[in-house]
């Protein structure tokens, strides 16, 4: 494995319908530097927010061409205790023992993510939904607008 040199954000979401719809969506928005970014979204018959969020994460993950140091930020308080544990373990942790038996909810994302962890450096972070969804905005304006070049007198 080379060692990942390009640091990549990834914004994640999971949408289920509250009105009895079974299709979930998905979306997911990966940055690189200031002005490079990339945007991912899918449907999926998951019945959980948590998973389509989870679903989103791996999408964004798979979708890298080489190996990085990814910094996930997510809004959702159980992703971002999970995935550290889960990714840093600690000698006893008993979530981690119940995802490689397989009895722990999203067992099967959550193996995924860890062997994901094999090719990029996965790191969860905290964020609120509010700011989360204000940083992607800013990403996509600055994306299309470019950098302010004040003019010299």
């Amino acid at each position: 494995m080379s060692v990942p040199t390009k640091e990549v954000q990834l914004y994640a979401r999971g949408r289920v319908s509250r009105h009895g719809h079974t299709d979930g969506h998905w979306s997911c928005h990966l940055q690189y530097g200031r002005y490079t970014y990339k945007s991912l979204s899918g449907d999926d018959p998951s019945h959980t927010e948590r998973r389509m969020e989870l679903v989103g994460i791996i999408a964004g993950l798979k979708a890298l061409k080489y190996p990085c140091i990814v910094e996930v930020k997510t809004a959702n308080d159980y992703i971002f205790d999970c995935g550290g544990r889960l990714l840093r373990p600690k000698s006893s942790d008993p979530f981690v023992s119940r995802v490689h038996r397989g009895s722990a909810k999203n067992a099967d994302l959550w193996q995924q993510i860890k062997e994901m962890n094999k090719i990029h450096w996965i790191r969860f972070t905290p964020g609120t939904a509010t700011a989360l969804r204000f940083e992607v905005e800013s990403v996509r304006y600055w994306a299309s607008h470019g950098p302010f070049i004040r003019p010299t007198e």
